[in-house]
């Protein structure tokens, strides 16, 4: 935003124009009023010579003109003179000294202490802003930057192969074009970014050079756009709410490109976002989902999306009840023994559809089947278990009702829930046993008589014999 001083040797001349004109809507800032404007002129000029003056005077001679224009006046208005001419004059200089500064070296802050302060401090703005992001652009407002408004280019589906060389084009059209103009560059998959003070020039043809902009080695068409933010703290903000979700962050001060790591920020996104997960309303749990899962499919380094996924597997295990620590480890098995980032989050993102859907059902929460789970993960290891017996001798009621009950409360026939929950309990037992002990674990599980029949079942359902799980759980390989 420029800054104005109005000098008159009348008093009520200079508050007048003071409160006659809209300054804000001019962007511009009212910073005061003197005296003996021609001299004030003279005293400035020998300072700073790029200072735009505008001359509101009753001389109607070519002396006084002169010696104005002797000061680099080039803005001179009679009185008396209406607010649309003040305005349209007031324009025009602000559009002479925005100009001058966007192409004159001279304003240039080109020493090296200055650009490595510049970079480092919008380094650390990047970084405060990653780990402090609540959504509320409010809380970008302390960030100490010029209040003046902010152009942000955005080029899409820029590949990375040709990130140095868009960028190197974007410098070589700011030192032809605005030399002076500072930009600072970002990178995240597939998009760049550019953002730089706005001098209030017209960017017609910066918007037809970044949209024309072509590479040899492009495979996607780019697409660009350009928005214009009203100060510093709001384009920060929307630029920070963007690449957020990207692992990797490049920001490059027109020479090299600076790495910052968003992996701690990430984990920190994602646990929130699974303990959202299962405590959320019914009608937001759709939106979160969306959100971890775009969060898990922009990582592509398989390493950190193994750590990141089994900070989300433990997460849910404490959050979700029917979610055992057995079933976490086989998913970590799998996810550990694939090198593919799509592979692995579609292994999470399943599962965690699955728990979902078991939340969303209501499948751990009816009172009579509840009860019944309780009973039968009390007595498990016993022979006669059965639905009739629990009605009968446990809950004194009709076995069809109590059965008809159990299935609408968890959408599933008892005898599924009862193997299910010894295979369930099998796993277990079976990953911290050896296989001389399958006998005992049979009759843990309340298949005491027939120890064969548990090999059976198990292998039914697991698609494995006792055994080979056993060595799968010790980190082993599966016999062909």
């Amino acid at each position: 935003m420029l800054k104005i001083l109005i000098a008159d040797d009348e008093k009520n001349i200079r508050e007048t124009i003071a409160s006659l004109i809209d300054w804000e809507s001019l962007d511009l800032k009212l910073i005061g009023c003197a005296r003996n404007g021609l001299e004030l002129i003279e005293k400035i000029y020998t300072l700073n010579k790029n200072t735009q003056f505008v001359i509101l005077s009753g001389y109607n001679e070519f002396e006084y003109a002169q010696k104005a224009m002797q000061f680099g006046v080039k803005h001179y208005l009679l009185k008396p003179c209406n607010e649309k001419q003040i305005i349209r004059c007031l324009k025009e200089a602000a559009d002479d000294y925005r100009t001058l500064y966007a192409a004159s070296p001279a304003f240039s802050p080109s020493s090296p202490l200055n650009t490595q302060f510049q970079n480092n401090l919008m380094i650390n703005l990047i970084h405060q802003g990653l780990t402090s992001f609540s959504g509320d652009p409010k809380a970008f407002q302390s960030f100490a930057f010029p209040s003046s408004r902010y152009e942000v280019c955005y080029l899409y589906y820029l590949e990375e192969q040709n990130r140095d060389e868009a960028v190197k084009a974007m410098i070589s059209y700011r030192n032809q074009n605005f030399p002076a103009l500072k930009i600072y560059t970002l990178y995240v998959k597939n998009t760049c970014i550019f953002l730089f003070d706005s001098t209030g020039v017209n960017y017609e043809e910066l918007d037809k050079f970044l949209s024309s902009l072509t590479c040899p080695n492009q495979t996607a068409e780019t697409s660009y756009e350009r928005k214009t933010y009203d100060s510093f703290s709001h384009a920060l903000y929307e630029i920070i709410r963007r690449i957020r979700k990207y692992e990797v962050i490049y920001y490059t001060n027109d020479t090299d490109f600076i790495t910052i790591n968003n992996h701690n920020n990430l984990i920190h996104d994602a646990l929130a976002l699974t303990d959202r997960l299962f405590q959320a309303a019914p009608e937001d749990i759709h939106i979160i989902f969306l959100h971890l899962s775009e969060l898990l499919t922009g990582i592509t380094n398989t390493a950190f999306l193994k750590q990141i996924a089994s900070s989300v597997i433990i997460t849910s295990v404490s959050r979700h009840p029917t979610f055992t620590a057995v079933s976490a480890a086989e998913l970590l098995i799998h996810m550990e023994e694939s090198e593919n980032c799509q592979e692995i989050c579609t292994l999470l993102t399943d599962q965690l559809e699955i728990l979902i859907r078991e939340r969303s059902s209501g499948n751990f929460t009816g009172t009579l089947s509840k009860k019944i789970q309780q009973y039968v993960e009390e007595n498990l290891s016993a022979c006669d278990l059965s639905l009739k017996w629990i009605a009968e001798n446990y809950l004194y009621m009709n076995v069809d009702y109590v059965s008809k009950r159990f299935f609408k409360e968890t959408g599933q026939k008892f005898s599924k829930y009862l193997t299910d929950t010894r295979i369930q309990k099998a796993k277990e037992l079976l990953s911290s046993s050896e296989t001389d002990k399958i006998q005992n674990i049979a009759r843990q599980i309340g298949l005491e008589n027939n120890p064969q029949y548990f090999s059976q079942i198990f292998k039914k359902n697991t698609g494995m014999t006792p055994s080979q799980y056993i060595r799968i759980m010790q980190g082993g390989e599966v016999e062909k």
